[in-house]
């Protein structure tokens, strides 16, 4: 996870950002913030040497998790899916029938599970083997408030929601995301660092409720 910061240590947008190779990284926004986005990353390319492409219209996206993910995902590529060849957090291209699949080891939902991004034109063709590999397994679809559900009890955050321009990393408990120590500094280091020295007068926590009714 990458955080956006403007001056005042505000997070603008928080993305995935995939190393690809030297030259080339992968990120990955909420699509509700796709245009504001990649205008922030327009905005701050001046002097710098690089080239910024919306590919989104190019790629669909399916997450599969869940502790039989790898079981199933193991059905549909030769791929080598186990924790030693294929950790958290890794990336790579896999093969799922004739698609070129770029894969994330990585779970919104905080369980074992990746995040497939495909050629929008074998995007159905990997969907139906997905789901036919996975009727031996239990495999269900979810919606946006099951993972919401799922996301909050890992305490993942979520912009827009917990997190927004007016909340800092330290305020969230994401200093653990901001590379303090990186050359030449980022937008918004001075006012974090001020409040790691400071403190802060507000804070995102999170509870574990021992009442087992609902939370209305």
């Amino acid at each position: 996870m990458t955080l956006f910061h403007a001056p005042n240590g505000g997070i603008m947008t928080e993305q995935t950002i995939s190393r690809i190779n030297q030259e080339h990284f992968l990120l990955m926004g909420a699509i509700g913030s796709q245009v504001k986005d990649y205008h922030w990353l327009e905005l701050h390319s001046d002097g710098y040497e690089v080239e910024i492409e919306d590919m989104t219209e190019s790629w669909g996206g399916l997450l599969l998790t869940g502790p039989n993910s790898r079981q199933i995902l193991e059905q549909c590529t030769r791929e080598d899916l186990s924790n030693n060849k294929f950790s958290w957090l890794s990336c790579r291209n896999i093969t799922i029938d004739s698609a070129s699949v770029f894969a994330m080891r990585v779970s919104y939902a905080g369980e074992l599970g990746w995040e497939l991004y495909i050629p929008t034109e074998f995007a159905t063709g990997v969907y139906d083997l997905i789901v036919a590999a996975g009727e031996d397994y239990g495999l269900q679809h979810v919606g946006m408030h099951a993972m919401n559900s799922l996301r909050t009890e890992k305490a993942y955050r979520h912009w827009g929601h917990d997190i927004a321009g007016e909340d800092t990393p330290v305020e969230a408990g994401l200093g653990f995301a901001v590379a303090w120590d990186k050359p030449g500094g980022f937008i918004g280091k001075d006012a974090l660092e001020e409040q790691r020295k400071n403190g802060v007068k507000k804070r995102l926590v999170q509870f574990a409720l021992d009442d087992q009714e609902p939370l209305m």
